[in-house]
């Protein structure tokens, strides 16, 4: 479950850059950087729960 959301938040990052793209009524802009931030968020979480179960098999 801990992995689930992080690639999951990665998968509305990369929609939201393509809605930004093709969709002309939405501010291109504001839908790429949504996207950034979801995937940078998304990355950052998958990157501690890598680093959690690290800690605990040492």
């Amino acid at each position: 479950m801990k992995i689930t959301l992080p690639i999951i938040l990665v998968l509305i990052g990369a929609v939201e850059i393509i809605a930004a793209v093709m969709d002309p009524n939405m501010p291109i802009m504001i839908g790429i950087v949504l996207g950034i931030i979801f995937i940078g968020l998304g990355v950052k979480a998958l990157l501690d729960a890598g680093k959690r179960k690290q800690c605990r098999k040492t």
